[in-house]
Order: structure tokens, then C-alpha cells, then sequence
């Protein structure tokens, strides 16, 4: 029997899209790459949603630089965590038109 996925204290269980590991080697930085790699991975995000029943983009950074980048476009950090989310409502306003 399949074992149900309990949620963390005060959290919902919810669907969500995860975004793997997302970046731009050293020597590439600052040449707007993650920026363009992240529109892809949340415009992917947003077209598989309905198919996959994601409700939001979840991202777990590697440290606080790394979080201020996904601050700095738009994703919300959950409370004491190097995890972000952008919910796919969110992503709609920025996908269509």
C-alpha cells in the first residue's frame, strides 16, 4: 500500500513543481543567463501545470545568494528556509498576455 506524504507543521499538502538545480557557472555570471534560465523553467512550469496538477514553483536554494535571486524575481522564501515558491497564479500574470 502507498504510503500518504505528510506535510510539514502548519503547511498544507499541496502539488507542486520542483525546479532542480538552476545555475550559471562563475565565469558565465552576470551575463543574465539565470535570469533566462529561470524564464524557461517557469514558463515549463506553467504549461505542464494542469497536466502534472502543480499549484506552485518550488525552489531550494544553496545559500542566501542564491535566495536573494529568486526573491529578486518574484518567489516568496518560506519562514526560516532557503525555500522559495511562486505560485502558479503568479506565474499566469507573467505568462499570459
Amino acid at each position: 500500500m502507498a504510503r500518504r506524504a505528510q506535510a510539514p507543521p502548519g503547511y498544507p499538502l499541496v502539488s507542486a513543481t520542483l525546479v532542480g538545480h538552476l545555475a550559471v557557472s562563475e565565469d558565465r555570471q552576470g551575463e543574465r543567463l539565470g535570469a533566462m534560465l529561470l524564464a524557461d523553467s517557469v514558463q515549463r512550469a506553467y504549461w505542464s501545470a494542469d497536466t502534472v496538477g502543480s499549484s506552485m514553483l518550488v525552489v531550494d536554494t544553496i545559500n542566501e545568494r542564491a535566495a536573494a535571486f529568486y526573491e529578486g524575481n518574484g518567489f516568496v522564501r518560506l519562514p526560516d528556509s532557503l525555500r522559495l515558491v511562486l505560485p502558479m497564479h503568479t506565474i499566469r500574470r507573467l505568462v499570459e498576455p
